[in-house]
């Protein structure tokens, strides 16, 4: 079984920092009524919406869907 939480932090730290990548995690949860540890595939839409959300404003448009897709690729 694929550790989502896991997948996308190890995506995202090199780019923003464990804190935001765990962030960034913990409010997709959040929003799935879920821990992190509890995300399953299914998951996955909410947790690209909230990456999506998270970086937008802070990084080019560019890098936020290359770790996207990267999260993605690894999860689908």
């Amino acid at each position: 079984m694929l550790d989502v939480a896991n997948v996308a932090i190890e995506i995202l730290s090199p780019h923003v920092g464990d804190i935001v990548a765990k962030m960034c995690v913990k409010t997709a949860a959040d929003s799935c009524g879920k821990t992190p540890d509890q995300l399953e595939v299914q998951d996955v839409p909410t947790l690209l919406r909230t990456v999506k959300m998270f970086l937008g404003p802070v990084a080019p448009h560019e890098t936020v869907e290359t770790l996207v897709a990267r999260i993605d690729g690894r999860l689908s």
